[in-house]
């Protein structure tokens, strides 16, 4: 599968491509990655469990896959789509985009600048960090209970975004007015 997204002047005029099938050749990804760079991405079905000095290249795709990262690098501009990417130690560059059908679980490790949360997709942070640059697009589901967020945190119209915390401040005041078990919308 290709997942173009518009990104870096991607475009097709009319007439000018022709799509065509061909039969999936066995891929060659080993279950855990411990050592090297895997430069390959992720189809349907397939695991991989990132560890030790694994890494993976950069505009790495995960389509349908599920994807572990323990420990390691992930490259600049990784996407997932219709797949489940759980973060838990490791660094991740930046422009990490959560396409539709994707849920990405982040209970450790970092990710570097501009996330992407597009329509469709989940995306639970309960530790971690994620660096400057969230956007949680339309039609998105952020969770966060945790962990930390850098600047510049947008959430669009008609994404659903849910903070689980003790205490919010809001513009450099507490909001007071919350009621523990009770969904307070700003």
């Amino acid at each position: 599968m290709f997942i173009f997204a518009g990104e870096k002047g991607v475009r097709f005029e009319a007439g000018t491509t022709t799509l065509q099938t061909t039969a999936v050749t066995p891929s060659a990804n080993p279950g855990v990655l411990s050592t090297g760079t895997l430069s390959k991405g992720l189809r349907a079905g397939e695991t991989l469990t990132v560890t030790g000095s694994g890494a993976l290249s950069d505009s790495f795709a995960v389509v349908g896959g599920t994807l572990n990262v323990e420990s390691g690098t992930l490259g600049f501009h990784m996407s997932a789509a219709f797949s489940e990417v759980n973060i838990s130690g490791g660094n991740v560059g930046d422009r990490f985009s959560a396409f539709s059908g994707s849920t990405i679980n982040i209970t450790g490790g970092s990710v570097d600048s501009v996330f992407i949360a597009s329509s469709s997709s989940t995306v639970n942070i309960s530790g971690g960090s994620v660096g400057v640059g969230f956007l949680a697009n339309s039609g998105s589901i952020v969770n966060i209970s945790g962990g930390s967020i850098g600047d510049a945190f947008k959430a669009a119209s008609d994404s659903t975004v849910n903070l689980v915390g003790t205490s919010f401040i809001l513009d450099g005041l507490e909001l007071t007015e919350l009621i523990v078990g009770e969904a307070f919308t700003i």
